[in-house]
């Protein structure tokens, strides 16, 4: 998934660690993520987002090991956070979470498990969510899960 050029993913697991969110993550090259455990880290966005490099990645990096609010933490699919903020009540900007799900570059199973999470916590469908999905999605497979999320989620 990621080119042979290994400074990028060799930044994110130095970065991981010294974040303290990890103490000895794999990377498992099939998905682009971090693992250890049951933490999962999508690292597909930031080195889209970085161009491939660590140089112009690393900023993207810190944000999504310590994403500042629930919308970047939907926008990297940190589903932990996501799912902290669930626990703690707060959901005041859970429909711009979900758009920024939707809209990430890369949408992983991972950004599919913070909308459904949000969903399923009671933030409401919102008519920008499906604009977002119009205009981003492209026709992968969890482009058909957020779908059904959506169409669910507006039912209700």
């Amino acid at each position: 998934m990621f080119s042979a050029d290994t400074r990028f993913h060799d930044a994110a697991l130095a970065l991981a660690r010294r974040s303290g969110l990890f103490r000895a993550p794999r990377l498992d090259p099939d998905e682009g993520q971090l693992v250890e455990g049951d933490l999962r880290v999508d690292l597909l966005n930031a080195w889209h987002l970085g161009h491939h490099h660590p140089e112009t990645g690393t900023g993207f990096l810190e944000t999504l090991f310590a994403p500042a609010s629930l919308v970047e933490a939907a926008a990297y699919g940190r589903v932990d956070i996501v799912r902290r903020a669930i626990a703690d009540g707060a959901l005041d900007r859970g429909v711009l979470a979900i758009n920024a799900a939707i809209a990430a570059f890369v949408v992983t199973d991972l950004h599919v498990a913070c909308v459904e999470a949000l969903y399923a916590a009671g933030v409401p469908f919102h008519p920008s969510h499906e604009a977002t999905f119009a205009a981003e999605s492209c026709g992968l497979p969890n482009d058909a899960r957020l779908r059904e999320l959506m169409n669910a989620a507006r039912a209700r």
